[in-house]
């Protein structure tokens, strides 16, 4: 039995929506059932007799459809689990069809077009049940469960919001970024099969805000994220509202959502929109709020206005348009350009404007646009649709506090203080990382907790703002209130600004750094960039008075010579790119290359554009999609791109897609490098292809010494995408990193490098792979150390060089023996040897 051919055949029946003989003549040949199910196929014994029955199977219909489609066999028994059937048949006509697209209909919200249809079959001749469930089309979106579902012992059958899909005979939900990109893209079996498939990306123009503005890493919310994704095949509900108290992290899980939009090219969409209408920021020094210094939007009319003009609206065309009209162009335009929009901190906005824009967002939406709000409680909307936001919790809490711990320079947080954490903040990751300041500028974790109590997160923020800022120089004073005031700066622009000499600069820079005040915002290494985040530079500006003496003048005076550096250029060049882009994207989307190629290089001509990174991703774009374009033209689009300082996560992807169609794997470890590197995507996705790229060009090194740093890089960046994944993502990485971990071994043992090996099995033990192979491995490695050492042919020289190695290795030894479980003899016993040989010759 060829079971890849068998896939093959039983794929191309479901997408002809073969229900007929020939099905059962592949499964069932000769009265012989094929012993296994898998995403196609799945027996049953007999046709469903309760609710709850209709309801399981309703659950794998919505999984084989959101996968590759299939069949289900009604008559077919399990003798022995997953590997022996029998066919024993069904009574005709006991299924009711109809009560099954009702289930379907009634949990998914789709009466999916499934047929049956009952066959007298084998021999002796019995009745069977071929039920066909076709395959979700590429171009609409996955269905999802809008209710839950328990059986009759009150046990789930699926959750509010689960997106089901086909692994082997399982059906799983879907969870991570890996999930969704699959479940969007074309879902091809013979071509992932034959290892010719690469996800293309449908290119999606977006404005969203530099990641670190909002939330620079994301964890948990795995629930919210997941209705979010369900509500998008709801053909009757066209706004969704993210609801909770502030800190609780709205923004960053609306943020978070468009970013899974983004990443998995959903095809529903051709653009995201992102709009905020934060106008005020608390400022601690007058405890009362101040002007933020640009929205996009302020009450209902602005909001229509902006969304009419970034869907194709003129200016002109906006003129003299009263509110009644610009929904009526809103709403169509949004038929016309599918969008996905969300509207941040709606309730910046008083409260009756936040009333009409909430009813507005209802009725300008529609079947090919969503609108997603966020906004404090409050009851200007319905439970059905809005979803509260509450804080973080658990697992989920503990995840986050150890991404806090790496980026606020925290070594350890106990269990204790995180529960303590997680009970005075109640989840909330703003005030959590309010908190942790203060514990980081000298409180205990007691203390800072009484301190917090009481009071809102942006005082807190502030109050922590200004303990740091006193800790500050003159001079660091002045360049972080620069940088807060300018946004992004180089050395030579805060030189400009500040007028102090550059020694004093680079000072202030590792003095604001120290304290994580500043963030990297470089283009390219040789001109150093820095950045505050929003948060941070909204803070600083409240207290500008505590900051520098006569800081509105001062702050006067950096606007004249931001002015004056900024002369020669203007407000519209951004918008004639944003404007060529979207040209090119619609020529694009017509397959009109010549002209959406000639579009972006007319403005690339232009010297106000020259090198823009974003015109020149947009070119790269055009080449990549362009299936006459040189294999040579297109790879060094994407490098021009990159080296004038692209550093978006579109131009990795169809970088790597463009490498990974090539086949040059060096390119692709390339690629991987300097999107984690430069562009830092510390995701699983990229440490998963980095790690792939990195191993598979390993295997084709003619240098032992290279293929083993490419394998021990591959093995670190491996163990980096664990850290970060979960579920079945994470059982499939540690499945890698342990093949990687073996064929390491395995290289370094024929090359004889021995302390390598030792270090590299070492290192596995700490990073969590504590098989007892990895323990008999590491005694074996340091014993062979111990015998080079020792052995008569050593010249003192060669024995010079290796002995710190030696002593290493006898103190790893004696450490590893002191961690590891009493109950595991058989380790202890090896590990004990190989000590016993270091103790042995150091008496001798």
């Amino acid at each position: 039995m060829n079971v890849t051919e068998l896939k093959k055949k039983i794929y191309n029946l479901a997408q002809a929506g073969n229900l007929s003989d020939t099905v059962l003549d592949i499964l069932v040949p000769d009265n012989e059932v094929v012993p296994f199910e898998c995403e196609l196929w799945d027996y049953k014994e007999a046709y469903e007799e309760s609710p709850h029955d209709y309801t399981k199977t309703a659950r794998s219909i919505a999984s084989l459809y959101n996968t590759y489609g299939g069949y289900l066999l009604y008559g077919i028994k399990e003798l022995v689990k997953d590997t022996t059937y029998e066919l024993v048949g069904v009574k005709q006509g006991e299924i009711n069809v109809q009560k099954l697209k009702g289930q379907l209909d009634k949990y998914f919200g789709q009466r999916l077009n499934i047929n049956l249809l009952e066959l007298t079959y084998g021999s002796p001749a019995v009745t069977i049940g071929l039920l066909h469930v076709p395959k979700r089309p590429e171009q609409q979106h996955t269905i999802s469960a809008n209710r839950r579902a328990e059986d009759a012992k009150n046990k789930l059958i699926f959750g509010e919001g689960a997106t089901l899909y086909r692994v082997g005979d399982e059906c799983k939900q879907a969870v991570t970024h890996a999930d969704f990109e699959f479940l969007t893209s074309s879902r091809d079996l013979p071509a992932l099969i034959e290892g010719r498939f690469v996800k293309k990306i449908n290119l999606l123009d977006h404005n969203l805000p530099d990641r670190n503005f909002i939330c620079p890493s994301f964890v948990g919310r795995v629930e919210i994220i997941q209705k979010l994704w369900a509500w998008l095949s709801d053909e009757f509900q066209y706004a969704k509202v993210l609801a909770g108290e502030g800190g609780k992290g709205k923004t960053s899980i609306a943020y978070e959502f468009c970013q899974l939009i983004a990443s998995t090219g959903a095809p529903i969409f051709d653009q995201i929109i992102w709009l905020t209408a934060k106008t005020q920021q608390f400022k601690a020094g007058a405890d009362n709020y101040t002007n933020t210094p640009e929205t996009h939007y302020g009450d209902l009319e602005s909001l229509l206005v902006t969304i009419c003009q970034k869907t194709g609206a003129l200016d002109s065309e906006l003129e003299d348009l009263g509110v009644t009209q610009l929904k009526r162009l809103a709403r169509h335009n949004l038929e016309n350009y599918p969008s996905f929009i969300v509207v941040d901190d709606v309730d910046s906005t008083n409260v009756d404007e936040q009333k009409r824009i909430m009813e507005t967002a209802r009725e300008i939406g529609g079947s090919k646009s969503k609108i997603l709000l966020t906004t404090r409680s409050n009851v200007s909307y319905s439970s059905d649709t809005a979803i509260e936001v509450p804080g973080l919790c658990g697992e989920e809490y503990e995840n986050y506090i150890d991404e806090l711990k790496t980026s606020m320079g925290f070594e350890a947080i106990t269990q204790k203080t995180i529960r303590k954490l997680e009970l005075a903040s109640e989840g909330s990751p703003l005030f959590t990382e309010s908190i942790l300041r203060l514990c980081r500028v000298g409180y205990s974790i007691d203390d800072a907790i009484s301190e917090w109590h009481g009071k809102k997160g942006e005082a807190v923020r502030s109050a922590a703002l200004r303990r740091e800022i006193h800790q500050l120089s003159p001079e660091a004073r002045r360049v972080l209130l620069t940088i807060a005031f300018i946004g992004s700066c180089s050395l030579v622009e805060l030189r400009h600004y500040t007028e102090l000499e550059q020694l004093l600069i680079e000072d202030a820079i590792s003095e604001l750094g120290r304290l994580f005040l500043l963030q990297s915002a470089s283009f390219i290494e040789s001109e150093p960039r820095f950045k505050c985040s929003q948060s941070i530079s909204n803070l600083t500006i409240s207290l500008k008075g505590e900051i520098v003496p006569n800081a509105e003048r001062y702050l006067g005076t950096l606007k004249g010579r931001a002015q004056a550096l900024k002369s020669n250029s203007s407000k519209n060049s951004q918008v004639a790119v944003g404007e060529a882009i979207r040209q090119s994207i619609a020529l694009l989307k017509e397959k009109d290359y010549s002209k959406a190629r000639a579009t972006i290089k007319a403005v690339l001509k232009k010297q106000h554009y020259k090198n823009n990174p974003d015109l020149l991703l947009a070119y790269a774009q055009i080449e990549s999609m362009d299936p006459l374009a040189d294999i040579n033209s297109v790879r060094s689009a994407f490098k021009d791109a990159y080296a004038h300082g692209q550093r978006k996560e579109l131009l990795f992807d169809l970088w790597f897609q463009v490498e990974a169609r090539t086949g040059n794997k060096s390119e692709l470890v390339d690629v991987c490098r300097s999107a984690v590197i430069h562009a830092k995507l510390y995701t699983t996705k990229w440490f998963s292809r980095s790690a792939e790229a990195k191993y598979s060009l390993a295997h084709k090194m003619g240098s032992a010494a290279r293929k083993h740093e490419l394998l021990a890089s591959s093995y670190e960046d491996i163990s980096q995408a664990i850290k970060k994944s979960h579920g079945a993502l994470k059982h499939q990485l540690k499945e890698l990193s342990i093949k990687v971990l073996d064929d390491l071994w395995v290289s370094l043992n024929m090359e004889r490098e021995e302390f390598k090996a030792f270090k590299a099995m070492h290192k596995a033990i700490k990073a969590g792979d504590i098989r007892s192979v990895n323990y008999y491995r590491l005694s074996e490695a340091a014993c062979a150390l111990h015998a080079q050492y020792h052995s008569g042919g050593l010249t003192v020289r060669r024995k010079k060089e290796i002995h710190p190695d030696y002593l290493e290795c006898q103190r790893v030894i004696a450490d590893v023996i002191e961690l590891v479980d009493d109950a595991r003899h058989e380790v202890l016993s090896t590990l004990g040897d190989a000590q016993s040989r270091f103790v042995l010759s150091a008496k001798a």
